[in-house]
């Protein structure tokens, strides 16, 4: 019961104050540009900021399975036993 409740409690503060802040943040930045410069300017920063998630995403799991493969012990011999 108190792993999930502290699971809950670390999701939660997660979104309140590093997601939710992020979004906010985004959107302030794109409603400024759209009224100071022109509005495709502030949709190409949206797009961009939106894009770098999925993408981060992608290389940190790409990265993790990477790592995961070369801890198998059928690789550690071969990292042990490097010859200079």
């Amino acid at each position: 019961m108190d792993r999930g409740t502290n699971s809950i409690q670390s999701i939660l503060s997660t979104v309140i104050f590093n997601i939710g802040p992020q979004i906010f943040d985004i959107a302030a930045a794109c409603v400024y540009l759209a009224t100071a410069l022109q509005p495709w300017i502030a949709v190409i920063v949206f797009v961009t900021l939106i894009s770098y998630i999925p993408v981060t995403i992608y290389f940190t799991e790409w990265r993790g399975n990477f790592r995961r493969s070369a801890a198998t012990p059928s690789c550690l011999p071969r990292i042990l036993h490097v010859t200079p």
